[in-house]
C-alpha cells in the first residue's frame, strides 16, 4: 500500500477545507459580487490556482460554502429539540451562537446570501 496516497488526500482535504474558511470570512466582510478569488488565495496562503483545481468557479466555492452552513445549521437545530429550559434561554443560546467568533462569518454570509440578488441560482434555490 503506498504511504503517501492518505497523505495527499489529507494535504488536499486540508487545504481545501482552509480555502473555505478564509473564504468564508472573505465573503462575508466583501460579499460574493465584491470577492475577487485573488483575495482569497492570498487570505489562504495558496495560489489562485490551486482554488480552481478544488473549485469549478468562484460560484462554486460560495455554493459549496452555504450548502456546509445550511446542513450545520440543520443539525444544530436538530439537537436543540431537546433543550430542556426556558424559550428566554433558548433564544439567548442561539443569539450568542451567532453571535459568537467562529460563527459570526457563517452568520453574515447567510443573511447576505439571502438578502443579494447577485449571488449564484443555485444559492438562491438552496436558501428558497
Amino acid at each position: 500500500m503506498n504511504k503517501l496516497l492518505p497523505k495527499d488526500n489529507n494535504q488536499q482535504t486540508d487545504r481545501k477545507v482552509l480555502i473555505k474558511q478564509c473564504a468564508l470570512k472573505i465573503f462575508a466582510l466583501n460579499s460574493y459580487k465584491n470577492t475577487k478569488t485573488s483575495v482569497i488565495a492570498t487570505e489562504a496562503s495558496v495560489s489562485e490556482g490551486l482554488i480552481f483545481r478544488h473549485f469549478q468557479s468562484k460560484a462554486e466555492l460560495f455554493f459549496q460554502i452555504i450548502e456546509g452552513l445550511m446542513l450545520e445549521s440543520q443539525m444544530e437545530l436538530s439537537s436543540l429539540q431537546f433543550f430542556q429550559g426556558t424559550p428566554y434561554q433558548l433564544l439567548k443560546l442561539l443569539t450568542e451562537k451567532m453571535l459568537d467568533e467562529d460563527h459570526k462569518y457563517a452568520f453574515m454570509i447567510i443573511q447576505q446570501a439571502r438578502k443579494n440578488t447577485q449571488v449564484p441560482e443555485k444559492v438562491t434555490e438552496l436558501l428558497s
